[in-house]
């Protein structure tokens, strides 16, 4: 009941203006799509939202449902879905709200949210200190028995920030990361015929949202100025790993980096939206509302093997 009044309370905060306003063309992601490019000089010194603003910017809605679990629903349902679909992982899914939320109305999926932070799905067991540790183990068994009762949920996608695992003897981090991962993607029932990943998003630097805002004062380009390099930036997903490892035409991939980096660096402000909300690595909802559409796009492409 708890979970339930927090998602509730959370839920009935009121957009800001960011995300409640028009943008100029090529905002966010648009300024980087690889198919129709778009420049806007505009948007080189706006950063919408700033990072005060985005550290009260509410994530995208999502309507409590009544489970076990923490569950709810994003966006505005479809009438007759085609297909019934749930976000699950940590922290680093539910900020694929507001991007899955755009995706979905455009594909007439219904979607739903099944997160806990920090607490990536996986059988593998976390080296968090009590409580988290047996929270984190709970609640990927609770998901389990989610989708075992809910069989009309068809696709996961999942996404998560690598938390550490037991290690057995001889195991790298990697290794241990994707044997719990393989572990709990197999305990899944049938009737999740499709499991999408949605590869991480780049890492920032503590100084970055201070660099932000020291280049907003300067009016500068807060976004090159402020910029990762991509060797820092990315890393290895192991949810990514753990994908081409089972070689199964069950899981497939994701992978939104683009929208972020360049083949040199990652940008913390891309067509005049702030990227992230904090230091750690979780995407603002104004930025995730303009990944949706290519969110949708590449989702639609896979399909095409279903």
């Amino acid at each position: 009941m708890a979970g339930v009044a927090i998602a509730l309370a959370f839920c009935a905060v009121a957009p800001t203006v960011s995300t409640a306003v028009s943008h100029p063309a090529c905002f966010g992601a648009a300024s980087r799509n690889p198919v129709h490019p778009c420049r806007n000089p505009k948007l080189e010194r706006m950063v919408v939202p700033t990072p005060s603003d985005a550290l009260i910017e509410p994530n995208s809605p999502c309507r409590p449902v009544q489970a076990p679990i923490s569950v709810c629903a994003i966006g505005g349902s479809a009438a007759k879905p085609n297909r019934t679909v749930a976000l699950v992982g940590d922290s680093h899914a539910a900020h694929w709200r507001a991007a899955l939320g755009v995706a979905a109305h455009r594909l007439g999926w219904s979607a739903l949210s099944v997160t806990h932070g920090s607490c990536p799905f996986t059988q593998g067991v976390s080296v968090a200190p009590e409580p988290k540790r047996t929270e984190c183990i709970d609640w990927n068994q609770g998901v389990l028995d989610w989708f075992r009762a809910h069989p009309e949920v068809s696709t996961m996608l999942i996404s998560d920030h690598p938390g550490h695992v037991i290690r057995k003897p001889g195991q790298s981090n990697m290794q241990a990361w994707v044997a719990g991962i393989t572990a709990g993607w197999a305990a899944l029932p049938a009737t999740v015929e499709h499991i999408i990943v949605i590869r991480d998003v780049p890492f920032i630097d503590p100084g970055t949202l201070p660099c932000i805002d020291r280049a907003i004062a300067k009016r500068r380009d807060a976004g090159r100025a402020c910029a990762v390099p991509v060797r820092r930036a990315l890393h290895r997903d192991p949810d990514v790993v753990a994908a081409k490892q089972v070689h199964s035409r069950r899981v497939q991939i994701v992978d939104m980096t683009h929208f972020f980096c360049d083949s040199r660096r990652c940008y913390p402000v891309v067509g005049g939206a702030l990227v992230f909300f904090d230091d750690f690595d979780h995407i603002t909802r104004a930025f995730g509302t303009t990944l949706g559409p290519f969110l949708g796009s590449r989702i639609k492409g896979l399909m095409a093997s279903w």
